[in-house]
């Protein structure tokens, strides 16, 4: 029977509050327009280097309305532009959008994922808990722990997704 590992939650240094978790890292506030995402271990070198991967996905894709912007990185973790609204998963569960938010949101959604195609990047895990809302319900695909491939379609980076 496998047994479910419980670990602690920390802040390092400047997170003020705790917004969530995946797989391998916690998700901290750090100002009203960053959040930082760090390895529920502290100095877990293999959930560092995911960590620095997505770093690299996020600066291969570059800039885009529709993904989480990156803000740097830190010896802890990756800085990340925040998306107050939170997961599309979690509006759904407290407001009941329109048919038009619906739709608009899918076409946001779509966009960003053809703009990560584009740069060559496979995000392996679209859901609408990595579908995040600014404050303008505008949709921020973020949790690039996907691969990485070369013009030939090759993998040249593989985040274990």
């Amino acid at each position: 029977m496998a047994t479910e590992v419980y670990r602690s939650f920390y802040k390092p240094e400047g997170v003020i509050e705790f917004l969530g978790l995946g797989t391998d890292s916690f998700i901290g506030t750090v100002d009203e327009t960053t959040i930082l995402k760090y390895p529920k271990t502290p100095s877990d070198k293999m959930a560092l280097t995911i960590l620095d991967l997505e770093a690299e996905i996020l600066t291969k894709i570059g800039p885009h309305k529709h993904i989480i912007g990156s803000k740097g990185q830190r010896e802890d973790g990756l800085l990340l532009e925040r998306a107050r609204r939170g997961p599309i998963a979690q509006f759904l569960k407290d407001y009941t959008p329109t048919w038009q938010q619906r739709f608009a949101w899918g076409r946001q959604a779509t966009k960003a994922v053809v703009v990560t195609h584009r740069a060559g990047v496979i995000h392996c895990d679209i859901n609408v808990n990595n579908l995040l809302l600014d404050d303008n319900l505008t949709v921020k695909l973020c949790d690039f722990q996907g691969r990485l491939l070369w013009a030939d379609g090759s993998v040249d980076k593989d985040g274990l997704a």
